[in-house]
């Protein structure tokens, strides 16, 4: 048999073959997935180192609360409301220009840290220097934060003013307060009590998580607004 040197190439040619359209796709597919896969246990491992730090920092609040009762006879309060912008650091400044910053840093001269100004009223007695997170010397790990915190304090339903009256300062029945205690909660609030709430950004998009612990359950509680909610 004789060969013809035109038959090489052709027969070279077809054994390389390329991967076809199909395969391509299939090929960047699997990609796809595995990357997507990647991501969600990254984003998931963040999300639980974070969670961590909030629990701590919350367990480290309620600590600092009971060594303020012991020294000044009272807990601190540093907001007397739930709402975002009245805890610290406010939430509106997680924002920057509409895309939400991934951490906000403590400025210990802030008036929403000290709250030094603050007069005597309806969760605020004994003016400013009772209050604050410095009066709790508390900062962030780092002195930064994804969440915004804040404590809110009442010296309970027996409490009266200077001239004698009863001031009957005890937990609103509204938001994770009302979550927070319950409807029996009479003996609970008939002295000093507070609650302390986190509000965090943990996954830098615009979401946040909300975090509980109280002076009469020191777990800290992943809350909910509709009730729901997880305990470490």
């Amino acid at each position: 048999m004789s060969w013809s040197l035109s038959q090489k190439p052709e027969k070279r040619r077809a054994n390389a073959r390329g991967f076809t359209l199909i395969e391509v796709m299939t090929v960047l597919a699997i990609i796809g997935i595995m990357s997507a896969i990647a991501i969600q246990a990254y984003t998931k491992n963040i999300r639980r180192a974070r969670k961590s730090e909030v629990v701590a920092d919350l367990a480290t609040i309620a600590l600092r609360e009971n060594g303020n009762l012991a020294l000044r006879g009272q807990y601190a309060t540093t907001a007397n409301s739930e709402a975002p912008n009245d805890l610290y650091p406010p939430q509106s400044t997680f924002a920057n220009g509409g895309a939400p910053q991934d951490e906000v840093r403590w400025i210990v001269n802030d008036a929403g840290y000290t709250q030094s100004g603050q007069s005597d009223g309806p969760y605020w007695r004994g003016g400013g220097v009772l209050h604050g997170f410095d009066a709790l010397n508390f900062l962030p790990e780092g002195g930064y934060s994804h969440c915004s915190y804040g404590v809110i304090s009442g010296l309970g339903a027996t409490a009266r003013a200077q001239d004698g009256s009863l001031l009957n300062e005890v937990p609103l029945n509204t938001g994770f307060a009302g979550q927070i205690f319950p409807p029996t909660k009479a003996p609970l609030v008939r002295n000093d009590w507070f609650y302390a709430l986190a509000r965090c950004d943990l996954d830098h998009d615009g979401e946040f998580w909300n975090f509980t612990v109280s002076h009469y359950n020191t777990t800290v509680i992943d809350k909910d607004q509709d009730g729901g909610g997880d305990e470490y």
